[in-house]
């Protein structure tokens, strides 16, 4: 079965022909894959980093490697600008990434503005920081616990100087996932910050480790 990555604001789809009518044109795909299709709800599509991380994952459920590098450029564009990272350098990490990090960082970068809630895992509405990352790591069909500190402890640790997209990032009482470039990170923060793309804040460096949960 295809994993469930693709929100339902990429439809509609008629199935007679299997062309999706989306945002950005109609794609032909086998008629399977249509019908295994799924979805989740994602934050605002009106924010460009949820628009173009939808549109990425779209590109992976449908196998399109030339809509994927598309969106990938766009969304090195937009992150870039956001934190301040030459945006060749996020396309260079992400381009050689495998495809179920790139799923993991694009599932959890489509929930960007969605609230902080505790001990939730809500896509579209709410997320704690160990909520947003054992569901975005499900989304790669990889289960992790749901308490941050049962997250680090559940696999071998790795370099906090080399992250790639994906990696699980922790200091003691929050959990991130990175975006592949330096200490740039997706997160929920704490209560009334909307989930954001952000840096490691560098006071929290030295207390801090990494994980990769495809060993």
């Amino acid at each position: 079965m295809l994993p469930k990555r693709v929100r339902r604001v990429l439809a509609p789809v008629v199935l007679a022909t299997a062309t999706i009518a989306t945002a950005f044109g109609a794609v032909t795909v086998p008629a399977p894959a249509v019908a295994e299709a799924a979805a989740f709800p994602t934050g605002s599509i009106e924010d460009p980093t949820v628009r173009l991380s939808t549109r990425g994952l779209f590109a992976l459920f449908i196998g399109s490697d030339d809509l994927l590098d598309t969106a990938l450029v766009d969304l090195a564009g937009e992150l870039g600008a956001r934190l301040e990272v030459e945006p060749d350098r996020f396309l260079t990490a992400w381009r050689h990434a495998e495809r179920p990090q790139l799923r993991v960082m694009l599932s959890a970068l489509s929930q960007v503005g969605v609230s902080y809630r505790y001990a939730s895992a809500q896509p579209g509405r709410a997320f704690d920081c160990s909520g947003l990352v054992s569901w975005a790591w499900r989304q790669a069909g990889v289960e992790l616990p749901t308490n941050s500190g049962d997250i680090i402890s559940s696999h071998e640790r790795t370099s906090i100087d080399d992250l790639e997209p994906g990696d699980v990032v922790w200091y003691p009482g929050h959990v991130m996932l990175a975006l592949g470039v330096d200490d740039t990170i997706v997160h929920a923060v704490n209560r009334g910050t909307p989930l954001k793309v952000d840096h490691l804040a560098s006071n929290k460096r030295s207390r801090s480790a990494a994980i990769d949960p495809l060993g």
